[in-house]
């Protein structure tokens, strides 16, 4: 039983740490697609760097600074996001060590109560046995008195035939 509970476990751990992975990779793909965005925005200003007039300059640069608060708007979220979160899973952690002792000693008792039963049916299979002894003997009895009394009915009416 412990084995199980012991992969029951193992798989709950396993569960929390995929759903931990699958919010941490679109946190992750979502900080590269930004910097993708400044990188490529950044390139084509340095191509056009020279050609361009101070006025698109700003207005790119504006966009940078758009993106990258955006940027960091999305991380301080992904930050908070997380932050719940392991704060909900310490709270679980937590319970799950206060109900831990609830369990054990539910545990036990339940152990109690499935070997005073096992005791109760080994006493229950003698006192079966015992009966299908005694009701044996006493078919096996009454038996022997039904065929002594056919017996005597069929000698005695021989007797009255032969007679």
């Amino acid at each position: 039983m412990t084995e199980k509970l012991k992969k029951k476990k193992k798989i709950q751990e396993l569960n929390k740490a995929l759903k931990l992975s699958t919010k941490i990779v679109p946190f992750i793909i979502g900080i590269f697609a930004s910097l993708l965005g400044v990188i490529t925005t950044y390139q084509e200003i340095s191509k056009k760097g020279e050609t361009q007039n101070i006025g698109t300059q700003i207005e790119n640069l504006d966009d940078i600074s758009k993106d990258l608060k955006n940027l960091q708007t999305f991380v301080e979220s992904q930050k908070k996001k997380l932050a719940s979160e392991n704060e909900a899973l310490e709270n679980l952690r937590k319970e799950k060590e206060n109900l831990k002792p609830l369990v054990e000693a539910d545990k036990k008792i339940l152990e109690a109560v499935f070997l005073e039963q096992e005791k109760r049916q080994q006493k229950e299979v003698w006192y079966e046995r015992a009966f299908g002894f005694f009701i044996g003997i006493f078919s096996s009895l009454i038996a022997s008195l039904l065929f002594i009394w056919i017996d005597r009915k069929r000698k005695s009416k021989v007797e009255i035939d032969s007679e």
